[in-house]
Formats: C-alpha cells, sequence, structure tokens
C-alpha cells in the first residue's frame, strides 16, 4: 500500500488524480489567528457524525458519506504512546468516544469558536474526517493527520 503525504483533504485528492504540482491556497478563519501556539500542546477528535443519530436519513451510503468515522483504539493508543509529553485536548461531542489516559476531554463542553479557539492555539491537530477537521483546516500554522477510518 502506497502511503500518501499531504497538507489536506483537497491536496490529498489532487495527488490521487495526478495532479502532484500545484500550489493550494487554503481557507483561513482570521478568529484566534494570533493565538499564541503551544509547541507541545495536540487537538484531538475521536468520532465523525453520525446521521442517524441525529436524526438524519441516511442519504450517501453507498459512498460511504454515512458512516461513523471513529478513531481506532490502535490509533489511539498510538497517540497517547507517542504524545506522552504533550498535553493533549479532547474535543468534540458528548458521545465520542474517550480517548482517555492523560488527555484532557473538553468533548460536549465547547461552542464552535471555543473550539476554534482550542485548534488555533494547537501544534498539532489529530481527528477522524469531520467538521472540527475541517476547522483544523483553516489554521496554516497547525500541523495536521487526518485519520481515515473509512
Amino acid at each position: 500500500m502506497k502511503c500518501i503525504v499531504s497538507n489536506g483533504q483537497t491536496e490529498y485528492m489532487c495527488i490521487q488524480m495526478g495532479l502532484n504540482h500545484i500550489k493550494l491556497r487554503h481557507s483561513k478563519l482570521y478568529i484566534h489567528d494570533d493565538e499564541k501556539i503551544k509547541s507541545n500542546k495536540i487537538v484531538v477528535h475521536t468520532t465523525g457524525s453520525d446521521r442517524t443519530r441525529d436524526g438524519e436519513i441516511a442519504i450517501r451510503t453507498s459512498s460511504g458519506e454515512d458512516d461513523v468515522r471513529v478513531m481506532s483504539d490502535d490509533v489511539i493508543h498510538s497517540i497517547l504512546t507517542n504524545y506522552t509529553d504533550y498535553e493533549i485536548v479532547q474535543i468534540g461531542g458528548d458521545n465520542d468516544k474517550p480517548l482517555g489516559g492523560h488527555s484532557t476531554n473538553l468533548s460536549g463542553k465547547l461552542d464552535y469558536w471555543e473550539v476554534a479557539k482550542e485548534i488555533a492555539s494547537s501544534a498539532k491537530f489529530i481527528g477522524v474526517n469531520s467538521g472540527p477537521m475541517h476547522i483544523a483546516n483553516c489554521y496554516p500554522r497547525v500541523e495536521k493527520r487526518i485519520v481515515l477510518m473509512e
């Protein structure tokens, strides 16, 4: 299996289509843009949305879009093992899979702007394909690791 390293989902898709030498302009949120980055802070999001749990109709099952994206136990173990010297902050919803370990769980406790501030002040973001991933993509200074559990 070939490993593709990219700066975001759009760049990943371009590489998949053979467009290797493009210059992308990523969207950017300006709120919290001057937030001081903590070099030892990681923000993690473990669980994407679940349309059926949220009362929505699953209309994109054939493309996998309605599958719930949940970080595997192996990935969670790797994060906790590889980043023992980091402040790890979990964001997301009330029902998200807990990260555990030495992390601080803020799932269900923050509004969107507070999530943006947590991400903007972190050195790294690790998460599944989700809304917080799109927020992280708006902060070019934050290093991103997107876990595709599809």
